[in-house]
């Protein structure tokens, strides 16, 4: 009896499976076997763990998902969100709470096999992901309650 044991997936083949599967459209595996995700339909909001845990609670509390990567070593989250047109819910003021977001054309790091800077918190599940207005007033909400600002 031969046991067939499947190996581990290529970056090449996890950004194919993010792309088809996953509409994450402007990933690309790179020559280090580093899979990025260009932002641009899709981007990115960074928050630290801290504040991350209740936004994390009120999209659950919401039934809302999104996929969200967490970086152990600088205790941050990133959350991937539909881009919206305008943005208008970013607000300045989330930089007092060390919240960033990513601008169009720069790229984010996406987990991959072997990675041990970055893995999914919520993977990626078929093309469902909030808008970036939505976590960016849930985002409001935490901070103004957790920080009183």
């Amino acid at each position: 009896m031969t046991t067939m044991l499947s190996a581990a997936p290529t970056a090449a083949e996890m950004a194919d499976r993010y792309r088809k599967i996953n509409g994450l459209y402007s990933t690309e595996a790179t020559a280090d076997d580093k899979i990025v995700l260009r932002v641009g339909a899709v981007t990115g909001i960074r928050i630290l763990q801290s504040l991350a845990d209740p936004v994390r609670a009120e999209l659950a509390r919401q039934s809302l998902r999104t996929p969200t990567i967490t970086y152990p070593r600088t205790r941050a989250v990133m959350f991937l969100v539909n881009a919206t047109p305008g943005e208008n819910g970013w607000d300045n003021t989330f930089f007092r709470y060390s919240v960033a977001r990513t601008k169009d054309g720069a790229t984010i790091a996406l987990p991959g096999p072997g990675d041990t800077v970055r893995t999914w918190l919520d993977a990626p599940q078929d093309h469902w992901r909030v808008d970036f207005d939505t976590l960016a007033h849930i985002t409001n909400e935490a901070a103004s309650t957790r920080c009183g600002g």
